[in-house]
């Protein structure tokens, strides 16, 4: 642990007590996800749809999408814990993974999976007002993706409505010297407010913005993909609840930290024309990313994951 990280948990002590509760988590199990979660690998779909950080009842409350609509529980409270408990030492050459969060290439040493091709849309579509893949590209990107590879499943992964948070909340509540009046977004590690400035309500008003601004992206490939659609996320977001097992309050998410908040994720189901016929292959020219590059770990911080 560098200076950096001690100054951070003596000036924000429950990140110190989160980190405290995942850690006693681990030493409970055996493994270091979520056991009890849906393997969505082993799930029936042929484009799987992932809104980071996207509670169930959020989900439910505000979707307009087309569906039947229910729930699964996630192997993870944060993307990590999803991405080991669903793709860890897997071949998944049927599969092609349109993310636009840096998180899988962080892991991917650690991960050691073979999907037929990963489109890295965070690489080159950011948006430095946003510090964002914005949902207009990531939906440009999986419409490329199907195009390019009809025959395989598509996991297309959004950022939204994961902070930094898009809409008129997040707006009105940033501040600092740098601050942009006409920026519309809440990067909550950026401006201090994480934990210990930013409440629940707030918190709550910035994810349900940005998942209204998400979803009408995801309606418009809804009707573009064929096939049986899965809407769900990764995993979802604490708005205040008390999480164990040293209970405190807490806004966001954690890994190792279950709960309902965290774990109970949406599983929207939409079917609409012919099902792909899916095929397993290798890809002889699938893309090869640097993950050693910087750019990694500063659009992670970007995205409020600090080091």
């Amino acid at each position: 642990m560098d200076i950096k990280q001690v100054i951070r948990r003596l000036v924000r002590p429950r990140e110190t007590i989160m980190s405290l509760n995942s850690m006693l988590t681990y030493l409970s199990q055996k493994e270091d996800y979520n056991t009890s979660g849906v393997d969505v690998m082993e799930e029936d779909w042929d484009t799987l749809i992932i809104l980071d950080a996207c509670r169930f009842d959020v989900f439910a409350e505000r979707h307009r999408l087309p569906g039947e609509l229910g729930w699964r529980i996630s192997r993870g409270g944060g993307t990590v814990e999803f991405l080991r408990g669903n793709f860890r030492n897997r071949q998944l050459l049927d599969t092609v993974y349109v993310t636009a969060t840096p998180q899988i290439s962080r892991l991917q040493a650690e991960l050691d999976v073979e999907f037929h091709d990963i489109v890295d849309v965070w690489k080159d579509r950011w948006d430095n007002s946003i510090q964002n893949v914005p949902p207009d590209a990531m939906t440009e990107a999986a419409r490329e993706a199907i195009n390019e590879y009809p025959n395989k499943r598509i996991i297309v992964h959004y950022n939204q409505p994961h902070g930094p948070f898009l809409g008129e909340t997040a707006s009105d509540l940033v501040i600092g010297p740098n601050r942009d009046p006409d920026q519309s977004l809440l990067n909550f590690a950026k401006y201090e407010f994480k934990h210990e400035l930013v409440n629940s309500k707030e918190w709550r008003a910035g994810l349900c913005e940005t998942f209204d601004i998400v979803q009408e992206y995801v309606a418009t490939l809804l009707e573009d993909f064929e096939g049986r659609t899965i809407v769900t996320s990764d995993h979802g977001e604490m708005l205040g609840e008390r999480a164990g097992p040293i209970p405190i309050r807490y806004c966001g998410h954690q890994i190792g930290v279950y709960n309902d908040a965290l774990l109970k994720v949406p599983w929207l189901v939409y079917e609409s024309g012919e099902r792909r016929k899916i095929t397993a292959e290798r890809n002889a020219t699938a893309r090869t990313v640097d993950y050693s590059d910087r750019t990694v770990s500063e659009r992670l911080r970007d995205l409020g994951y600090a080091g």
